[in-house]
């Protein structure tokens, strides 16, 4: 199967059926700084193992979505800061660069984006030029992130149709991160509050973008009436239907559904993370913008997918800079370095926990 009938195949022009209104979401979440392609399990892509991901390759498969399909949006939920040596010598100035070539419409902060603080975090909202939503979050104590690219949600016109994009951020970033004196508030309340705002104003379609995990992301799909789509983050979730195409293990179906007391059907997304996925999800609306349909899957961005020549080219420059910076010699060691710490114990932060033992 080629990558234009994968991509068809994905976001539903086979067999199609006929519906008042169709939207296509294209999203990534968890991005990590990983610029440049990835090994399977997310670390550097050496010369024996197989490559996924990076920018070029999440770019040219937008834009081959864009070019196959109609009503196409681009989300992100969060987590693009922090994770890789480009991130760790250049911090925001090099995210910033990228992110913007990426196309995306509107996307979320997570909270690894306040990793440096606000001071990290506001010459980056003042430099990219994509919408960054938040609603549960108050940083009236902050003045530099005042009149910076931030709103409480977004609204977009797509084919003539208003929908509105709410942002959301977990409250525990104020314990894993350094917000100095940014507030976070409950995730839920605020999207609902947002979320009607948004209906009052001529929203058709309201889809909640953000970065509280699959748990949180469920929740609000569960209880907010005004939001018909959750585009999530933060536990870096990998849904899929069918058989998966590389060695993640779905936690559940894509999208998966959740059912409002209502009876309303409210689809929730995630695409994994590190850039090696590109969740495409095809909602079909009738005449009244109420759900008919939610499919998709996410693309695996393996070797076959094509790179973007301009991202590429960014790249190689950034990649020249970050060389010479990283080819000094430090150490050797005998067994690979684990670094997946996040929900275990690893090799590589042990040895750093012994090395700070050591010096200190």
């Amino acid at each position: 199967m080629t990558f234009l009938q994968m991509v068809l195949l994905v976001t539903g022009l086979v067999g199609a059926a006929l519906a008042d209104f169709e939207l296509v979401v294209i999203h990534t979440n968890d991005m990590h700084a990983r610029l440049d392609e990835i090994a399977a399990g997310g670390g550097s892509c050496g010369k024996s193992s197989k490559c996924y991901g990076g920018f070029a390759r999440i770019k040219a498969a937008a834009d081959q979505v864009r070019a196959t399909r109609k009503n196409v949006i681009f989300l992100n939920a969060g987590d693009s800061f922090q994770g890789s040596p480009y991130y760790s010598v250049y911090k925001w100035e090099v995210i910033a660069q990228f992110v913007d070539m990426l196309g995306i419409d509107v996307m979320s902060l997570g909270n690894h984006e306040f990793d440096d603080g606000v001071s990290g975090l506001a010459p980056y909202l003042r430099t990219i030029k994509t919408p960054t939503v938040v609603c549960n979050i108050n940083y009236d104590k902050e003045p530099a992130l005042l009149g910076t690219n931030f709103h409480r949600w977004y609204s977009l016109k797509v084919d003539g149709t208003h929908i509105a994009v709410v942002g959301y951020l977990t409250p525990d970033t104020m314990f894993l991160s350094k917000t100095d004196k940014v507030f976070i508030m409950d995730e839920v309340e605020s999207i609902r509050k947002a979320a009607s705002e948004a209906r009052a104003a001529g929203a058709k379609i309201v889809i909640a973008v953000g970065h509280s995990g699959f748990d949180m992301d469920r929740k609000i799909a569960q209880e907010v009436e005004n939001i018909d789509v959750v585009v999530g983050g933060h536990t870096n979730t990998f849904l899929y239907t069918g058989d998966a195409p590389d060695i993640e293990v779905p936690a559940s179906v894509y999208p998966h559904m959740e059912t409002q007391a209502s009876g309303k059907k409210v689809p929730v997304v995630q695409a994994f993370a590190w850039t090696k996925y590109l969740g495409v999800l095809h909602l079909k609306f009738n005449d009244k913008y109420q759900l008919v349909s939610a499919s998709g899957n996410p693309i695996l961005m393996d070797s076959t997918k094509p790179k973007d020549p301009k991202v590429s080219a960014k790249l190689d420059y950034w990649k020249n800079l970050l060389n010479s910076r990283t080819a000094m010699h430090v150490g050797t060691t005998t067994v690979d370095l684990d670094g997946n710490c996040r929900n275990k114990e690893c090799n590589l932060g042990n040895m750093v926990a012994d090395a700070l033992y050591e010096y200190g």
